[in-house]
């Protein structure tokens, strides 16, 4: 199963167990009166039935954790990214502040189709001749690291292969062996032991390779849906000085 079409059926569970609690506190509030218009429970009564309602389905839901996936560009004119975002028609945005480096959140990645992400990846290293990391987390479960180099897949990373099969995998690592050209200082003995080893979520492991390869902007949570919410952009420039360019442009004719 593909990312993608395992984020539409959790949609799917999620909705369906909304539309039950709905109905179901829609279904008491009709009994909340007979026939005769009178009240039919007490106030007590009715609280308590409300509060069993909801405790019997709570535990139906499903609480999500972080969702989001981003294109980490480095060596290349900021400018340019968005140029070549607007060339090919493309709705995201793009995270500014550093030199020489930019974070693209483009919309359809949000779909968590890990495809679709590697191969814009590929296309945006090739045709800004740069290097370029693609990073999608999966419920904080699940982390997945893909690097380019001119358009050359050099490294692969999936914290948890067998998450959607249920068969418990260690980690896939292939490439350690490019590190050292692709991000010159980082220690690759050190970045080994973190992507081998078990953290709490995905993104404390998100977090801690950000830091051993010393990529620019080591912030986890950037992805279009939650950069198109104000207040979190907001907090964003305030702590870290970020810049944002919005961009949603048809290629021209």
């Amino acid at each position: 199963m593909r990312l993608s079409d395992a984020r539409t059926v959790q949609a799917g569970q999620e909705s369906a167990t909304g539309d039950l609690l709905q109905s179901t506190v829609v279904a008491m509030r009709r009994k909340e009166y007979n026939t005769t218009g009178e009240r039919s429970a007490s106030v007590k009564s009715r609280m308590v039935l409300v509060m069993a309602a909801v405790f019997l389905v709570l535990p139906m839901l499903s609480w999500a954790g972080s969702f989001y996936a981003n294109i980490t560009l480095i060596g290349t004119d900021p400018a340019s990214v968005t140029e070549a975002l607007q060339d090919m028609g493309l709705t995201a945005v793009v995270v500014l502040g550093k030199e020489n480096a930019a974070v693209v959140c483009e919309k359809t990645m949000d779909s968590q189709d890990d495809v679709y992400g590697r191969n814009l990846t590929r296309k945006l290293s090739k045709s800004l001749e740069c290097v370029a990391v693609y990073v999608l987390n999966h419920d904080s479960d699940e982390l997945l690291v893909t690097t380019y180099a001119y358009g050359e897949k050099e490294f692969d990373y999936d914290s948890s292969p067998g998450y959607f099969t249920g068969v418990d995998k260690p980690p896939a690592i292939h490439g350690m062996e490019k590190i050292d050209d692709l991000f010159p200082g980082a220690d690759s003995t050190k970045l080994r032991a973190a992507l081998e080893s078990e953290y709490v979520s995905a993104d404390d492991r998100h977090v801690e390779i950000g830091n051993l390869l010393s990529l620019p902007y080591n912030v986890p949570g950037l992805g279009y849906r939650h950069l198109m919410d104000k207040k979190f952009r907001s907090d964003l420039e305030r702590q870290f000085g970020l810049k944002f360019v919005e961009v949603d442009q048809a290629p021209a004719s």
